[in-house]
């Protein structure tokens, strides 16, 4: 089974740029980040368990 790649497919194959496609944050320098997303799912932790103690209450 012979396949054929159309000219056109090849030219837009190569014409596509696939490092300049994400631009990747830098995430080792910035400890300030580090430390808002840390606190941030302590947060929702805390929060969590407040609700669900709040709920066990409201049941017994």
């Amino acid at each position: 089974m012979i396949r054929k790649i159309s000219k056109k497919f090849v030219q837009n194959f190569f014409n596509i740029s696939l490092y300049s496609i994400r631009v990747w944050p830098n995430i080792y320098d910035d400890k300030n980040v580090d430390y808002k997303a840390l606190r941030g799912d302590w947060e929702n932790v805390g929060n969590a368990i407040r609700r669900e103690c709040r709920n066990f209450k409201a049941k017994h």
